[in-house]
This record gives structure tokens, C-alpha cells and sequence, in this order.
């Protein structure tokens, strides 16, 4: 289950800005600066692909939670970011605002299954 959330979140957050990058920008309130989103988005497809490896190599379940670790961190430092964003910024657009509480909910639906498969 793991590689397919991280393929799914970290894969369409990188196609996304990388194909429509300023539109992306626009649209959750942040000023364009193609340098250092390209660089984000990179890191996000590099952790979709090494998702893919996860599972096409069979690497098993403690790989499997590694990338699904590192996502979840990714979200959560990308969630505070936009929460700073939110409060110092008065960045009130939705998908600014979405980022908190999607990156909650994403952490509150696969941790208690990460640890289940942990302990297995």
C-alpha cells in the first residue's frame, strides 16, 4: 500500500508543478521562483520513483515504511511551511490552507497501518 500513497501524493505534487509550475504557484499564493520549486518538485518525483523501486525490487515492508516516512515528513515540514504561511503571510487561499490539514489526515490514516505492518 505504501509505494502506491507515495507514487500517488509525491508523483501528482511533482507532475503537477513541473507541468504547470507557475499556475501552481498562483494558486496556492506563492510568488514564482522557478529555481527553488523545480528543486522541490524534483525531490518530490525522486521520492515517487525510489517508491516504485520499493515495490517493483521487492524491498519489503521496512523499505516499503522508510519512503512512506519520508513523504509523511516531507508533508509535514511542507504543512508547517504553509501554515507559517497562512499566519505571517495572511495566505488564506484554500490550497494553502489545505496543505495542514490534508498532510493531518494523511499522517492519522497510515501511521497505525505502518505500525501494524511493523509489527507483524
Amino acid at each position: 500500500m505504501g509505494p502506491f500513497i507515495v507514487l500517488l501524493m509525491s508523483g501528482t505534487v511533482a507532475l503537477e508543478g513541473l507541468l504547470f509550475g507557475d499556475a501552481a504557484s498562483e494558486k496556492i499564493g506563492y510568488i514564482p521562483n522557478k529555481a527553488y520549486q523545480i528543486q522541490s518538485r524534483l525531490n518530490n518525483a525522486a521520492t515517487a520513483i525510489t517508491a516504485v523501486l520499493v515495490y517493483v525490487l521487492d524491498w519489503g515492508r521496512y523499505a516499503d515504511s522508510t519512503i512512506v516516512t519520508v513523504m509523511l515528513m516531507f508533508f509535514t515540514f511542507s504543512a508547517a511551511n504553509h501554515a507559517v504561511s497562512a499566519i505571517k503571510d495572511h495566505n488564506m487561499k484554500t490550497v494553502n490552507l489545505l496543505r495542514p490539514v490534508m498532510s493531518l489526515l494523511l499522517i492519522t490514516i497510515l501511521v497505525p497501518h505502518m505500525i501494524q505492518a511493523l509489527h507483524q
